[in-house]
């Protein structure tokens, strides 16, 4: 019993860990999504490839920084559904 008991902690505290870095995840991700959409747009209008709609330009920095947060998110719900299959 004991010996599943410390497997059973020892996975939980993987699962809390993951979690963890799924949070912090977050942050960079809305950072490097505005990061890369400003940079999207500048080069798009600056370099003269295409003339875009001000709808157009918020859509890309709406896209960038969408994007990379349904992407953590996505993690950190698959790191709940794990930790509560375990902890049950």
């Amino acid at each position: 019993a004991l010996g599943t008991d410390v497997i059973a902690t020892l996975k939980h505290a993987k699962l809390v860990k993951v979690r963890g870095i799924a949070r912090k995840l977050m942050g960079k991700a809305i950072v490097v999504g505005i990061g890369s959409g400003l940079s999207a747009v500048i080069w798009i209008t600056v370099s003269g490839f295409a003339v875009l709609s001000t709808s157009v330009l918020v859509a890309i920095l709406v896209a960038s920084v969408v994007i990379p947060v349904v992407a953590v998110k996505s993690l950190q719900m698959k790191a709940r559904r794990a930790l509560k299959k375990h902890t049950k």
